[in-house]
């Protein structure tokens, strides 16, 4: 008997001033997909397959939710820095990257890309770019942390410790990112990497098992668990239960099926 698949693992960025959720999905440990949402319409549109690794955690969205900035490792091992118009890894502008060290950026205003470590070797990129483009070097280092808690700080998360939380509005519970460490493969139980758990004030147990939460424009929550996205508005919180959800592991790449 064939075994089955494990469920994706997913990551989320949601854009700061449009209805743009970026969805993340690791079909595999070497296949990616990107999926974005128009979070007011709930319409999806499915973009690039990506054979390859992402870091999902150096990744972010344009305030305006048409760009993402990512830090990808080919399939030769090859890694680059990209700002591609989603949902499509095609990039506009490219910088090779050392490794995994250091790489990709976060957007700390609606037309302000910061690059994380990129080589300053690159004469034309401000010309080829679509807005502007300055490095930065982050007091949490080069890695993962030294872009997502980047993000977080723009995003209106206060810091305590190794917890980032963030109310959306007075009417809103409070969204609390634990960050648990860096845990290495050889850990079943834990997924490698810099790791984070969620928790969601006066509903505990709403967030058990999720990989991502975020809020949107509008002050919905939106869930990432194995292979599946939520979204939950303040009624469903209330109840208990997401008004809409994404079944990302239904998706397959076309070359799957081809003849």
């Amino acid at each position: 008997m064939t075994k089955a698949p494990p469920p994706s693992r997913i990551h989320l960025l949601a854009a700061k001033d449009a209805n743009v959720l970026v969805v993340l999905q690791r079909k595999r440990a070497k296949l990616f997909h990107v999926v974005t949402v128009d979070t007011r319409r709930n319409r999806i549109e499915e973009g690039s397959w990506f054979r390859g690794k992402l870091y999902p955690l150096r990744c972010d969205v344009s305030f305006d939710g048409n760009f993402m900035v990512y830090l990808a490792m080919g399939t030769r091992g090859t890694t680059w820095n990209g700002l591609c118009r989603l949902p499509w890894l095609t990039t506009l502008i490219d910088v090779k990257n050392t490794g995994a060290w250091f790489g990709g950026g976060f957007f700390e205003k609606a037309t302000l890309l910061r690059s994380n470590g990129w080589s300053t070797g690159n004469a034309n990129l401000h010309e080829r770019a679509p807005l502007s483009v300055t490095p930065y070097r982050s007091r949490y280092g080069g890695e993962d942390l030294g872009v997502i808690f980047e993000r977080f700080e723009r995003d209106g998360y206060k810091r305590d410790g190794t917890v980032w939380s963030r109310k959306y509005s007075k009417r809103h519970p409070e969204l609390t990112a634990h960050y648990l460490g860096y845990f290495s493969h050889t850990i079943p139980t834990m997924p490698a990497g810099y790791t984070f758990s969620f928790s969601l004030d006066d509903y505990p147990e709403l967030l058990d098992g999720a990989s991502w939460a975020t809020w949107d424009l509008d002050g919905n929550l939106w869930v990432a668990r194995p292979g599946a996205v939520q979204k939950f508005n303040l009624a469903d919180l209330r109840e208990g239960k997401a008004s809409f959800s994404i079944d990302l592991d239904r998706y397959e790449p076309p070359w799957k099926s081809a003849p």
